[in-house]
């Protein structure tokens, strides 16, 4: 039997990464949904709606009736209103939800997709390696209350679900602009043209911290795999690489890539660096033929300055319920930097080293 899949949020890194392999399997189907449709979608079913309108959601998956799971990837951000952006991702979810369940009587799961935010990562120190055994951070998060709601839900349903955890996803899209490997490569870029070392642009206490990626399309095959496994049903996982790198090693080999100099640890705001930069990058992309995007479109800065650059603390996830629960698969973090970087290249976002 066939399962079909309903991607929600598949313009974005992990959206796009889940697209991608199920594309490569016979026994899935894929309904990718987002807000617009992309050149990235030429084939397979493809809803643009927005997923805050409820009678939208129920008008296009009107007859999406044999959908058999939904990875809800999707994510409206609100940075400086807690409140607002969790209830605006509360809605979203249970208006999508809901206009499923209303034509799909084959559903048999529904997958949230969240972070290592759960435990605070993004606030300060907290207790790692995080297990998922532990109490949530009690900073406000919209993971929070999907979870909660979606738990509330299944009771009443037979459909299980199930929860993961990744943290620093590198992957390609052109949709996502809080992606960490499209800032890094965007700066880099910028560095090696202007003819300076490839500085580390934070503080010197988050070159040395120990810090964890999650490749996306690691992540997608995990995702498959949470959301199938019987063991895995109703059930929360952090799902990263399975190793921890320190910036002090990881920038060498980023450096070398580019064919740059290793630079010092300068601590500055990445953000207002990069801030007059797009007249050098609108010359780089005209004299490399990239695909031309704005720099505000591919990434936000300040959010690889923050959560990357400005962490002066380790930042650890446990997998060892994921391994326990059957979940084999890694990824070496250092041989992950040069493919997915490479990929930025072949898709014409940055130019050859």
């Amino acid at each position: 039997m066939k399962n079909v899949a309903l991607v929600a949020g598949a313009t974005g890194v992990v959206g796009r990464a889940l697209i991608e392999h199920l594309g490569g399997r016979t026994d899935w189907e894929a309904i990718s949904v987002a807000r617009r449709a992309e050149r990235h979608f030429a084939t397979g079913r493809h809803l643009s709606v927005d997923l805050l309108d409820a009678q939208a959601c129920r008008d296009a998956l009107s007859d999406a009736v044999d959908i058999t799971h939904v990875f809800y990837t999707a994510y409206l951000a609100r940075p400086n209103d807690s409140a607002q952006e969790t209830a605006l991702n509360l809605t979203m979810l249970r208006n999508l939800i809901e206009a499923i369940e209303a034509v799909a009587p084959g559903l048999r799961h529904v997958q949230l997709m969240q972070g290592s935010k759960w435990y605070g990562s993004h606030v300060g120190p907290y207790r790692t390696p995080a297990r998922e055994d532990q109490p949530r951070h009690p900073q406000a998060a919209f993971y929070f209350e999907q979870q909660k709601w979606l738990t509330r839900k299944q009771q009443d349903n037979s459909w299980t679900w199930s929860a993961l955890r990744p943290h620093g996803i590198w992957g390609y899209t052109e949709s996502s602009n809080l992606s960490p490997m499209n800032a890094i490569a965007l700066y880099a870029t910028v560095m090696k043209r202007l003819g300076l070392p490839l500085h580390f642009p934070g503080k010197r206490n988050a070159y040395d911290a120990l810090y964890q990626c999650t490749e996306a399309a690691h992540l997608a095959k995990g995702m498959v795999w949470a959301a199938t496994a019987p063991q895995a049903a109703n059930q929360v996982f952090n799902l990263t690489n399975g190793d921890y790198v320190r910036w002090r090693y990881a920038w060498p080999v980023i450096a070398e890539w580019f064919g740059m100099e290793i630079g010092d640890v300068i601590p500055m705001s990445l953000s207002d660096f990069m801030a007059d930069k797009q007249p050098l990058w609108d010359e780089i992309v005209a004299e490399h033929k990239l695909i031309p995007h704005r720099l505000q479109d591919l990434t936000v800065f300040k959010a690889a300055e923050t959560y990357i650059f400005n962490a002066e603390w380790d930042q650890m996830s446990a997998n060892t319920k994921a391994q326990k629960a059957g979940w084999t698969e890694v990824v070496d973090t250092y041989e992950m930097f040069p493919r997915q970087l490479q990929r930025l290249v072949d898709e014409r976002m940055i130019p050859a080293p």
